[in-house]
């Protein structure tokens, strides 16, 4: 056995580490062992292999499987070989012709630049730093890859080089990363790809990632430094693990997030954030897919990010720990920037297209009376119309008495109180939001004629309008038309 193998194999066994590396004769492994002989030429050259006079493929001759070791050199794919199992610990192998690794490839250092190889029996990379150049790795589906159990370990990619997994991939400490050299680079994850080191962190560094399957952060941290992107597979970070985004990111469907997930790219996407961890927005700009649902978490904290809902809703379940509504109003304060929806905090691309009927409201379970039904220790924002006080979805007289009662009030966090326009005051301009839009629009139920006299008689009372019609004379919806008109005509400043 070579010597610098055999010390590696002393200090990987003193690490309660084992390997499956512990000779090469055929009793051991039951195959054919071949070692690379020479410092280059072809592969199908049987004078270049100790298997001489064959070269590994398996079946040649007839009835042999072959168990290959590289620790140096280059060797040409001439062929496209079949092989058992392949110990690549240093030197090349390269051509372009496919080679088949039936059994476990096991990889320490060295170079994979020919045009593909296909691990069919799971691959193994306890240590050390491997270079895949150009060309693709494909693993097999119901089959394991390892990475990173023993020690750090990198895989790096080159010169337009993809990693394709259909495997159960867990990657510990190391990372897989883009090495600055050629086109860049891609991995493509059909698979299950679970990072669990605890205290640990992996990188996954300057390559397109394309998520098809499942990306989990059970244990440790997960740094995506690659751009994510067109995914359509599930993402779990677990309680206590962390995942942080640091450059383009877009999701497709929802994620669970148990765990704490820190956004930082410029520019992100995804589906709904579900699960009972914490969402937090560095400086960067994360938008929920239109139309995806609520989301909810634990916690949210902006540090001069953006948080766009375009048309949803998020929950923020924050239980026995101090109630963070004031947190939470001063982020859609910040993002409402005056009516223009484009600043920092939580903000709305959808109102900022209907900027005169929706916006953002929000609701507080510790507000006087609990207006929107929330459950304890809950706080709900979400995209509704200007003047939904509750947050039902509708405005109609049960909107107006919330905002009557504090009408010419100064108010704290007060949606729910009538301040539509996030400015602390309830006075006649919110009554011209909430009056716009008091029953307006076909999905609301018909407001009551009651409804319609109360605003009447509380709009006269207020210098709001004047010589307005009975409602029993017109349709509620030509009175509340007329209503509006009055109301911005004569609104407060």
């Amino acid at each position: 056995m070579n010597a610098n193998l055999f010390r590696r194999e002393l200090i990987l066994a003193a690490a309660g580490v084992s390997i499956g590396i512990v000779g090469f004769s055929a009793k051991a492994w039951g195959d054919t062992p071949a070692s690379w002989a020479v410092t280059s030429g072809n592969w199908s050259n049987p004078a270049n292999w100790a298997s001489n006079p064959y070269y590994p493929n398996d079946g040649n001759p007839a009835g042999s499987l072959y168990d290959v070791l590289l620790q140096g050199g280059t060797a040409t794919l001439d062929v496209s070989p079949t092989i058992e199992k392949l110990t690549l610990s240093a030197g090349t192998i390269t051509g372009s012709n496919t080679l088949t690794v039936a059994g476990q490839l096991q990889w320490f250092n060295g170079t994979l630049s020919n045009s593909s190889t296909f691990a069919d029996g799971g691959l193994s990379m306890p240590l050390g730093i491997a270079y895949l150049s150009g060309g693709s790795l494909t693993t097999a589906a119901s089959t394991t890859v390892s990475i990173g159990f023993a020690g750090q370990t990198s895989l790096a990619l080159s010169n337009g080089a993809t990693l394709n997994n259909a495997a159960s991939l867990t990657a510990s400490s190391g990372s897989i990363y883009y090495s600055d050299t050629g086109a860049l680079t891609t991995i493509n994850n059909s698979g299950s790809f679970t990072v669990n080191d605890s205290g640990g962190k992996f990188t996954l560094g300057y390559s397109y990632f394309k998520n098809t399957g499942s990306l989990d952060v059970a244990a440790g941290t997960l740094d995506m430094f690659s751009y994510y992107t067109g995914s359509t597979g599930s993402i779990d970070v677990s309680p206590g693990a962390t995942f942080i985004i640091e450059q383009s990111f877009a999701q497709t469907p929802s994620f669970e997030n148990d765990g704490l997930t820190d956004f930082y790219a410029v520019s992100m996407s995804s589906g709904n954030i579900t699960g009972a961890g914490t969402t937090n927005l560095g400086a960067g700009k994360l938008k929920i897919n239109a139309s995806s649902g609520a989301s909810s978490q634990d916690a949210l904290t902006i540090n001069n990010g953006t948080l766009d809902l375009t048309n949803n809703s998020f929950y923020i379940n924050y239980g026995s720990n101090p109630d963070p509504i004031s947190q939470i109003a001063g982020y859609i304060d910040s993002g409402y920037d005056g009516g223009t929806w484009k600043g920092a905090g939580i903000t709305s691309s959808t109102a900022q297209t209907n900027s005169a009927s929706y916006g953002i409201g929000y609701a507080d379970s510790a507000d006087p009376g609990n207006p929107a039904g929330l459950s304890r220790g809950t706080i709900e924002i979400k995209y509704t119309l200007l003047g939904d006080a509750n947050l039902d979805g509708k405005v109609n007289g049960a909107d107006f008495t919330l905002m009557a009662a504090s009408f010419n009030d100064s108010v704290t966090n007060g949606w729910d109180e009538g301040d539509f326009n996030y400015d602390g005051k309830v006075n006649g301009n919110d009554f011209v939001l909430l009056a716009d839009n008091f029953n307006q629009f076909a999905s609301q139920s018909a407001v009551s004629a009651a409804d319609l006299i109360a605003l009447n008689s509380f709009a006269a009372a207020n210098g709001l309008a004047t010589n307005v019609p009975e409602p029993l004379c017109i349709s509620s919806a030509a009175f509340a038309a007329a209503l509006s008109l009055r109301w911005r005509r004569q609104r407060l400043d």
